[in-house]
């Protein structure tokens, strides 16, 4: 199997799991550890801007990570992935760019909760895992976006010139 292909795998592979982790902690409810309430973005009975905008950057973050994973199941399939222009392949690059924007909507919505939301609402416990499962999702799409990234590098490449993947 070719070293492009299998980053292509290992980034989907990523992707996935980023989507999962991060969907995971945007449905649960402990992003603050309360024993009173469960208080999270999705299960809050208080409306503030703050938390529709930790709501729209985890849904978004979600809706990215998703195109890239439609993407990226395409860019695996033999032969599916040649669609260029000149000498570049787009399929790898466009499904790294989903993985990638993901990662940094993620972090966003996450940076809004850590400094925005949660100083004010810090008196009702410390930071829960769902948040931390949402930075973890950011980090590992981020993960499989620059694998694709990596990938597209290879393939673009002519056949006379040095690869830096084996």
């Amino acid at each position: 199997m070719e070293s492009t292909t299998l980053l292509k795998i290992a980034g989907l592979l990523f992707g996935f799991i980023g989507f999962t982790v991060s969907a995971v902690g945007m449905g649960t409810g402990k992003w603050i550890d309360s024993i009173l309430v469960e208080i999270g973005p999705f299960c809050s009975n208080t409306i503030g801007t703050a938390v529709e905008a930790v709501e729209a950057m985890t849904l978004m973050g979600e809706i990215m990570a998703g195109f890239g994973l439609c993407l990226g199941f395409v860019t695996i399939l033999p032969g599916q992935n040649q669609i260029t222009v000149g000498q570049t392949v787009l399929g790898p690059k466009a499904t790294g760019g989903c993985f990638t924007i993901a990662g940094f909507i993620m972090y966003i919505g996450v940076i809004i909760w850590g400094t925005k939301v949660y100083s004010l609402l810090k008196v009702f416990g410390p930071l829960g895992y769902s948040f931390y499962l949402c930075c973890a999702g950011g980090s590992i799409l981020l993960v499989g976006g620059l694998l694709f990234f990596l990938s597209a590098r290879g393939s673009q490449l002519s056949p006379n010139q040095t690869r830096l993947i084996p």
